[in-house]
Formats: C-alpha cells, sequence, structure tokens
C-alpha cells in the first residue's frame, strides 16, 4: 500500500506596508499647548493671538501684550515641568521609530501630495524646505496619521502652505524636526512641530497645531496659532413677533470663527418650545424666506427628532472651514394665545468637530405671540 502525504498549504496574504497605520506618538499634557519650549524664553512682537496654552519651563515670555493668548500661562511652575517631561518624552518616541520601513522623503518636501504613514528624510543630514505647497490626502480616514522625520533644519517659503484633504486632520499631523524651524512670512503650516531647536513664526505666518521645542526659543511677530476651530450660532428671522398660527421660517446658522476647519461631527441641539409654539423641520429644504439668509441646505444635516428637541448633525464626509458657515432652516407657528414668549435656542455641543472655546456656544432668540 503507497501512503499518500498530503500537505496543505495555507497561504495567508501579509500586508507590507511601510505607510500602515502610523502611531501618533503620546504628548501628554503637551497636547494642551499651542506653544511650549523646555528651555528658551517666548518672545512675541506685534498682536499675535494664540489660542491654547503656552510655556517654558526655563525662560522668560515677553510681548504678552500686545500679544493676547487664550489659555493657560505656565513658567517655570509644577505644570511646565511636566510639560518639558512629556515634550522630551514625544521627541524621544518619535526618534525610536525605524525609518528603514518608513517611507524616504527629500530635503524640499513642497509640491507634492503624501499619504498617511511614516516618512524619513535621507542621510547625511541636511535642512530641509518647504516651497509651495504641501499636501496630505488623509484618502476618507478622519484618524489618519502623517509622521515627517527631518534631519535638518526646517524653513518654509513665504506664502507657502500645508493642506489637508479627504479627512486629514492637523491634530494628527506631526513633524519632527532636528534643528531650528523657520515659518516664512504670511505662510501657512498646519499640524504639530516637534523641533530640537528654536522655533520662529516670521511675520504673519500663521500655525494651525502646535509649536514645541525641546531646546530653543519661541518667536512670534504678528501672528494667529490656533489649535481649534471655533463654532458659534445665530438665529435669524424677518420678525420676532407673531400673529396666533402664523408660521415663520427661522435660520439657524453655525459659524466657524476659527483658524482650522472642523473635524470629526459637528452636532447643535434645537430646543422644542411647546406648547406655545411648534416647530417643524424639514429635511430637504434648500432654502428660506429670511432676508439676508436665504442660502441654507437642510440635506447637508441629519436631523433627529427627540421629546424635548431635535439633535441635528453634519453628515459624513462634511465639515465647516475656517471663516465658513452652514445653515439650516427651521419653521416656527404660533400656536398659543397672545402675550405667549418663547425663546428659541439653538446650541453647539462642547468639543463638537474638535472646536473649542465652548463659552459662544449657545444663541437665544426670542419670539412672542401679539
Amino acid at each position: 500500500m503507497k501512503l499518500f502525504r498530503i500537505v496543505i498549504v495555507l497561504l495567508i496574504p501579509l500586508a507590507f506596508n511601510s505607510l500602515s497605520r502610523a502611531q501618533a506618538p503620546n504628548l501628554g499634557v503637551a497636547s494642551t499647548y499651542a506653544l511650549f519650549t523646555v528651555t528658551g524664553a517666548i518672545a512675541n512682537n506685534g498682536s499675535s493671538v494664540v489660542k491654547g496654552n503656552i510655556g517654558t519651563n526655563s525662560g522668560e515670555l515677553t510681548g504678552f501684550p500686545p500679544g493676547m493668548v487664550i489659555g493657560e500661562t505656565n513658567i517655570e511652575n509644577a505644570a511646565s515641568l511636566q510639560a518639558a517631561a512629556d515634550v522630551m518624552a514625544a521627541y524621544a518616541e518619535l526618534s525610536a521609530l525605524d525609518c528603514a520601513s518608513a517611507t524616504p522623503i527629500s530635503a524640499s518636501i513642497g509640491g507634492q501630495t503624501l499619504i498617511p504613514g511614516v516618512y524619513c528624510q535621507s542621510v547625511p543630514a541636511s535642512a530641509s524646505d518647504l516651497t509651495g505647497t504641501l499636501t496630505l490626502d488623509g484618502q476618507g480616514d478622519p484618524n489618519a496619521v502623517f509622521i515627517i522625520k527631518l534631519n535638518g533644519a526646517l524653513s518654509t517659503a513665504t506664502g507657502s502652505s500645508i493642506v489637508l484633504i479627504n479627512g486629514a486632520s492637523f491634530e494628527n499631523v506631526y513633524f519632527q524636526v532636528d534643528g531650528a524651524v523657520n515659518l516664512g512670512i504670511g505662510s501657512v503650516f498646519k499640524g504639530t512641530i516637534i523641533a530640537n531647536g528654536a522655533i520662529s513664526l516670521l511675520t504673519g505666518a500663521s500655525l494651525q497645531g502646535r509649536a514645541l521645542s525641546t531646546a530653543g526659543r519661541i518667536n512670534l511677530d504678528a501672528n494667529n496659532v490656533n489649535t481649534t476651530p471655533d463654532l458659534t450660532p445665530l438665529i435669524f428671522s424677518n420678525a420676532s413677533t407673531y400673529v396666533q398660527g402664523n408660521q415663520r421660517d427661522v435660520v439657524v446658522r453655525i459659524f466657524n470663527i476659527g483658524d482650522g476647519a472642523t473635524t470629526g461631527p459637528v452636532t447643535f441641539e434645537i430646543s422644542k418650545i411647546t406648547p406655545a409654539f411648534t416647530i417643524a423641520i424639514s429635511p430637504n429644504a434648500t432654502s428660506s424666506a429670511v432676508t439676508g439668509q436665504t442660502t441654507v441646505d437642510n440635506t447637508e444635516w441629519t436631523i433627529v427628532e427627540q421629546s424635548a428637541r431635535y439633535l441635528i448633525t453634519l453628515k459624513d464626509g462634511l465639515s465647516i472651514p475656517d471663516g465658513g458657515n452652514k445653515a439650516i432652516v427651521i419653521q416656527v407657528t404660533a400656536d398659543g394665545s397672545t402675550k405667549a414668549q418663547a425663546n428659541v435656542t439653538a446650541r453647539i455641543f462642547t468639543d463638537t468637530g474638535g472646536e473649542a472655546p465652548d463659552t459662544n456656544n449657545t444663541s437665544i432668540y426670542l419670539i412672542s405671540i401679539e
């Protein structure tokens, strides 16, 4: 009898991808800082606005005012000591990443589109530059991480920019720079810089993210450093007084007055105001009768009616850009008796879309029946 040995080979596909799921470094409490240096001064010239904490663990702070900080300031105290430790740890974590399995990147990083992953500048060490536009493509993944490791100083050209597309978020972009960083006049930079050297923002440069240094001063010159978008609602109508039985359009418009596009879901609520008034929302409405507020698009929102409110969320894939807005129209009907009053209230949820602060998240519009 012949014996046959049957060997079954299971072929398991292996994904060899040097760009696979880069892991963001742990910033610890440093994540709350817009500007921080372990050792060095922070100096401002002109009308800079910084939204986020600032601090140094060894140095002084000058130029505020005229500069403005919307956040905490920590100089050589217990909080700065912890932030310093976390910045050093994050820099070490990025240094430990293996560049052998990463994607090489040249010293001139502008004029190209990168997908999520880890990028390392080739040795030997040399200074890097960003001229024109660097585009980061999230490929539809809002959690996609970009890590760009540069083994020398970085300078960005006048008017240069980093553009985020297809779900890429500045919160998930990290530049490790082994040297000084200079952001050019009027340039736009997005992401967290963790540098082993001084960081200078030249006149009018803006940073949506963080500037963190292990050793070196941070210089500002009429800059805007903003770690978050900032949403605020406004309510519009042609009149606040009703005759019993009348129906009127009311527009709720969500403005982004920050310096970065929203990331993730944007959700707000409109409270019901029964019994004096009834609110109805058509999911397909694309215009309103409110003077100066005719442009709306209810189809961009998911509308869920609950017992005491309407819960309204911007649909997946949509965001509100910095300086932009999106609106919804509702219909309010006066059902009550004369002299009845009520408030139309729109409230944006805290941290929705990555926004802050929450002190301007509510709008109230008083209506009444004649």
